[in-house]
């Protein structure tokens, strides 16, 4: 049977004594079971919840959102403070859950069950996980009572309790027990009630002493000089601000796309900053001048929204990087951070640079961020400028290797032509700049989509993040490289931190969505392709990938018109192959022939950028030789969608032939038997 799976918020609950009152009144336990499971089912329902099962007196349901599971848990337990007899624990995690041959199983499972076994009766633990998307929720009060080692949980996990679970009802149920057990429950009500007064004020006190702050956003700095063509310096002086910040392991940085979408927002602080997850947000302008730049900045706590620092900076061109890695320290300061000792030695490594070559950069990188065929283009040969003028840039070398790495997924260059390019650029960046995140991980991409060396790409991956652990685009091509060796757990956890980075940007929720369809977890693949289209309506791999997810739940129709958006929008040969593929799959053979005849009537050197997706389109028309030709001819030319041919649902029908197996073991995806 097909193994599902998904995200969840994952809710354990058990009823205390249930044991006990089984060995003495088995009917009234029996009515009391009823009775809970009852409960559970009719609230779960209201909060968008699943009720999956019975465990004993135990029951385990799943939440689409943290937030829903803990609005249940406290109505559960409101609902039961009543009942002498229906006494509950629940533990509440935010996990993986797999549902495989009827039952349901995963971490998520096994750390709700040990979380819930932490909770007083009446009351409620979560994981932090849970606390940090709930906690700013007004009428939910949290309180952290240390991090505690799970059983079969590698590493210790923090717990906090639910502040709101009535503390009263556990006291009064304390006074209808025998004696002999009456006075330790008091205490520990006592001691709860202690808690939650030391949490209100532990929060206000810390709060107004800016604590509380592990996650922020730099939204987009305000052009004051008048002029729209420096636009590109303004966004390129909020890039760099994202990236010094970027660079505090202890700090979790918003990226760079999900900023991008709050320019010349009207909404409110607390409401970007609740729907970037984040606790506190900068914001600033720049003025700037051929020889100077002043930048002014201030720090906001976003809810209750709070003024906590501001300052006003004036330094010249060429002093430009350091001013950047200061106004970063100074965050990091006021937030109470803490700062690692390398991290403080990158934070204090400024160059001067040529400010023709910083401005070049730029426009480089102001390109590089539109990610379009014409930007990556216009990218390059400002990078190169960067460095006719500057030869010693790092940062140039490094944003010209990121160029040669994405042009051949969006067929502006030949991989054999820009993988080899990106290859020298990096190397370069890191024989200047060894500390340079973005080299490694640009390193990282040539190794993993172009030598197929993956043990070394995983490596140089990993170098990468260590250097820069807020790199969302790291954690998306590390991730990618997961899913192709089919390790899905593993992959999974870097989409999900790539998601937490940069959670506005339409590439990182599709390639989330490609790892969802490499394990055939079809529906939770559609949700994450229609997110990525709903951030960008315009994106054609978007509808392209959404086409093979509804093909795999035989969606004929919905495939076919997501296939027809993503021709119509792109206007690209890949496209035309693809929906060609569709038509084939579901039998439309006709139509699938009319696209070949377009196909077929474009010059060779035209479609061979395109071997891979003409390899697909003959899948669908079951025409295999023909695919395995094709094949090859992908294989010579390191075709990008190589890369997941272990994984992806297209070749499916090729897997049983042995020149599939082959094709397999010469790109090192499987061993030689």
């Amino acid at each position: 049977m097909t193994e599902q799976r998904k995200l969840a918020a994952v809710m354990f609950t058990d009823i205390v004594g249930y044991t006990a009152l089984m060995s003495k009144d088995e009917r009234q336990a029996l009515t009391l079971l009823k009775k809970n499971r009852e409960l559970q089912k009719s609230i779960a329902e209201k909060h968008n919840g699943e009720f999956l099962k019975e465990m004993g007196d135990g029951t385990l349901l799943c939440f689409q959102s943290a937030l829903d599971a803990v609005r249940c848990a406290m109505e559960i337990q409101k609902s039961v403070q009543d009942d002498s007899d229906l006494n509950l624990r629940i533990g509440i995690h935010l996990g993986d859950i797999v549902f495989k041959e009827g039952d349901v199983f995963g971490d998520g499972v096994n750390v709700a069950s040990r979380i819930e076994r932490l909770a007083d009766a009446g009351g409620i633990c979560i994981s932090e996980g849970v606390d940090k998307l709930i906690r700013n929720q007004p009428e939910i009060r949290t309180v952290f009572i240390g991090e505690k080692p799970l059983k079969n949980v590698s590493q210790p996990v923090k717990i906090y309790s639910i502040a709101d679970a009535d503390s009263s009802r556990i006291v009064e149920k304390a006074m209808r027990e025998p004696r002999r057990t009456r006075y330790p429950i008091i205490i520990t009500g006592v001691a709860i009630l202690a808690l939650v007064l030391f949490s209100i004020v532990y929060r206000f006190v810390f709060t107004k002493s800016n604590q509380f702050i592990d996650s922020i956003a730099v939204l987009p700095l305000v052009n004051l000089t008048g002029d729209e063509h420096q636009e590109y310096f303004v966004e390129g002086m909020t890039d760099a601000l994202i990236k010094e910040l970027a660079q505090i392991s202890a700090l979790r940085v918003i990226s760079r796309q999900s900023v991008m979408q709050f320019k010349n927002s009207k909404k409110t602080l607390p409401d970007i900053a609740e729907e970037l997850n984040v606790d506190a947000l900068v914001e600033g302008t720049v003025l700037s001048s051929d020889e100077q730049v002043r930048i002014t900045v201030q720090l906001l706590k976003a809810n209750p929204e709070q003024h906590l620092w501001a300052d006003d900076y004036i330094r010249d061109f060429r002093s430009i990087i350091e001013l950047q890695q200061e106004v970063a320290r100074n965050i990091a300061s006021e937030i109470r951070v803490t700062i690692t000792r390398e991290e403080q030695e990158r934070l204090a490594s400024a160059r001067p640079v040529d400010p023709e070559a910083h401005r070049a950069y730029l426009r480089g990188r102001y390109y590089w961020n539109q990610r379009t065929d014409d930007g990556i283009l216009k990218a390059i040969d400002y990078f190169k400028q960067a460095i006719d003028a500057d030869p010693d840039y790092a940062a140039a070398y490094a944003g010209l290797a990121d160029c040669y790495v994405v042009a051949p997924a969006h067929f502006t260059l030949l991989p054999r032509e820009s993988y080899p390019k990106a290859r020298t650029a990096a190397l370069k960046a890191l024989e200047i700049d060894d500390q340079l995140a973005e080299a490694y991980v640009a390193l990282a991409a040539v190794k993993h989509n172009y030598d197929w060396a993956w043990t070394e790409a995983e490596q140089i991956y990993q170098e990468g993040i260590e250097m820069n652990p807020n790199y969302a685009t790291a954690h998306q091509w590390y991730g990618e490289l997961l899913c192709a060796t089919d390790r899905p757990d593993e992959a999974y956890k870097e989409f999900q931190r790539a998601y937490t980075l940069d959670p506005l940007s339409s590439i990182i929720n599709s390639v989330w969505g490609d790892g969802f369809l490499c394990i055939r977890d079809n529906d939770s693949a559609i949700v994450k392709y229609k997110e990525a289209l709903d951030l960008n309506p315009n994106f054609a791999t978007g509808y392209s990938r959404l086409s093979v997810a509804y093909l795999q739940k035989e969606m004929h129709e919905e495939a076919i018109v997501a296939a027809q958006k993503a021709e119509a929008l792109s206007h690209n040969p890949w496209a035309t192959a693809h929906l060609g593929y569709v038509y084939g799959m579901v039998d439309k053979k006709h139509e699938a022939e009319q696209k070949l005849d377009e196909m077929m009537k474009m010059p060779e050197q035209e479609l061979i950028p395109h071997a891979g997706s003409m390899a697909f389109f003959h899948v669908g028309l079951k025409n295999y030789d023909q695919a395995f030709l094709w094949l090859e001819t992908a294989y010579e030319q390191r075709d990008y969608w190589l890369v997941y041919a272990k994984v992806t649902p297209e070749f499916d029908p090729l897997r049983s032939d042995r020149r599939f197996k082959e094709l397999l073991i010469k790109m090192g995806l499987e061993d030689e038997e």
